[in-house]
């Protein structure tokens, strides 16, 4: 097995997902990856995040309080702002046959299921990042 990291080195990802136990997951998956991760919990962070700082991707949970997933990704699609093409991933536990068309059909680039394996994670942020 080779190691998928280097390219990945330095990718700086919002994380948008209400529970703690994916983001520490996350977390480690990714900073172990060298890359640097930023942590907020609904879509309105996701889009006070996006105002503030630079992201080269974001993994948004669907189901999150205030603002959720989709919501939030429908927003930055239709923004006029320089981060409206990022690559979006939905991370969900929503494995139901058709939740992966929604999804792409609200504008998310891709998607991942809950619980998320190291590998398949590092490799959808590869390729949705062109590494």
């Amino acid at each position: 097995m080779h190691d998928l990291s280097p390219p990945l080195r330095g990718t700086r990802v919002l994380l948008a997902d209400d529970d703690t136990m994916t983001h520490l997951y996350v977390s480690h998956v990714l900073t172990d990856a060298g890359m640097d991760l930023e942590w907020v919990k609904n879509g309105e962070g996701v889009l006070e995040a996006l105002d503030q700082k630079s992201f080269d991707c974001i993994l948004m949970d669907i189901q999150m309080p205030i603002m959720d997933g989709v919501e939030a990704t429908r927003k930055i699609r239709s923004s006029t702002t320089a981060y409206r093409n990022i690559p979006i991933i939905a991370l969900t536990a929503y494995a139901m046959t058709g939740d992966r068309e929604k999804f792409l059909e609200a504008g998310m680039d891709d998607y991942i299921a809950k619980p998320v394996e190291k590998e398949d994670l590092l490799n959808i942020l590869k390729r949705n990042l062109g590494i």
